[in-house]
């Protein structure tokens, strides 16, 4: 697993999010959240941002695309 990819499954457990949650959160396929954190995937940056914008709001504190990819 990616760091991109820890982060995201260790933020969308802490949102209590499962996967259908984070796709509907984030308006992405299943699909392309699941080859994100298994398979390491990168994603385009307006996908990074959405990513970024739902944990945010879901955790009361600004999460940037840097804090996911790092």
């Amino acid at each position: 697993m990616t760091r991109l990819g820890r982060n995201i499954e260790r933020l969308r457990k802490e949102c209590g999010w499962s996967f259908d949650e984070l796709a509907s959160k984030t308006g992405l396929d299943k699909k392309l959240v699941l080859s994100r954190v298994n398979r390491g995937t990168k994603p385009v940056p307006r996908n990074l941002k959405l990513y970024a914008q739902a944990f945010s709001k879901a955790i009361g504190q600004t999460i940037s695309v840097s804090d996911l990819e790092n």
